[in-house]
């Protein structure tokens, strides 16, 4: 633009010699100033397309420019929402640590009580118990002793104690079934028998199950009494094909968990032919 300027002067001077000297121009001259004139277009036009190729470029450079601006502003959209995400993920990761950790000290604290409950449970060799019929047989701890109150082919009482001081035990009544309700009269009249001579009772957990292939219901219960610790109680009803087992197998509640497993394995010896 500013070469344009020198060249429009140039001219412009150009005339005004030509109108001051008037006629009488010498050819030489004449034909130099009109050289000069021409030399003077040809410049113009030059700065003119020039001008319109800068033009053009500082057009592109412009929309570069802003095609760059809106690019810078979507990166710092991404950037910010990166950032949030990150700040996220920090907090659910310091959550999951603190939860990692609670977990930890519940995983130590149950292996500790399971280490408690390995050292209480007792590994016994077992003698085997058959009643007079031989229908009935199962297995008990070899250093218990067994206490018979009556016994026939189709009934009997039979306690097998830990010892005579003891309250660990198993006691094992059968005799024939009755006709009408079965292993449910059984039940519920122990039971009944149970909270009309306790202070109270607490059935803990009682299912429909299967013991050496015959129906069965056994429960849990805790019985508290007055100035008595609490004692645990496994009962057992078993329909035996017109002979019912009841078994009941108790002991202290603080001991019961120490001696489920060998009442458990006392249960899983059973066969009745």
């Amino acid at each position: 633009m500013y070469k344009s300027k020198i060249v429009i002067s140039v001219v412009s001077v150009l005339f005004l010699v030509l109108l001051v000297s008037g006629c009488g121009v010498p050819q030489e001259q004449y034909d130099e100033v009109l050289a000069q004139l021409e030399q003077a277009n040809t410049q113009l036009f030059s700065a003119n397309q020039s001008h319109v190729v800068v033009s053009a470029s500082l057009a592109d450079i412009s929309a570069n420019f802003t095609a760059l601006s809106e690019r810078l502003a979507e990166l710092q959209e991404k950037l910010a929402d990166a950032e949030k995400t990150n700040a996220e993920l920090s907090a659910s990761y310091n959550e999951a640590k603190v939860s990692v950790a609670v977990q930890n000290k519940l995983v130590v604290s149950a292996n500790e009580e399971n280490t408690e409950l390995k050292d209480r449970i007792i590994y016994l060799e077992y003698n085997t118990f058959e009643t007079d019929s031989g229908f009935f047989t199962m297995d008990y701890p070899e250093d218990w002793k067994t206490s018979v109150d009556f016994q026939s082919n189709d009934a009997g009482m039979i306690y097998f104690l830990e010892s005579m001081y003891s309250e660990t035990a198993c006691i094992l009544i059968f005799g024939p079934g009755g006709s009408t309700g079965g292993l449910n009269d059984l039940f519920d009249s122990f039971i009944t028998g149970m909270r009309s001579s306790s202070d109270s009772i607490f059935i803990v957990f009682e299912s429909e199950t299967l013991i050496a292939g015959r129906d069965a219901i056994e429960a849990i219960v805790v019985v508290t009494e007055q100035d008595i610790d609490s004692a645990g109680v496994h009962i057992v009803c078993i329909d035996g094909d017109g002979i019912n087992y009841l078994l009941v197998f108790t002991s202290s509640w603080s001991n019961f968990m120490a001696y489920s497993q060998t009442f458990n394995e006392m249960l899983e010896s059973i066969t009745i032919n």
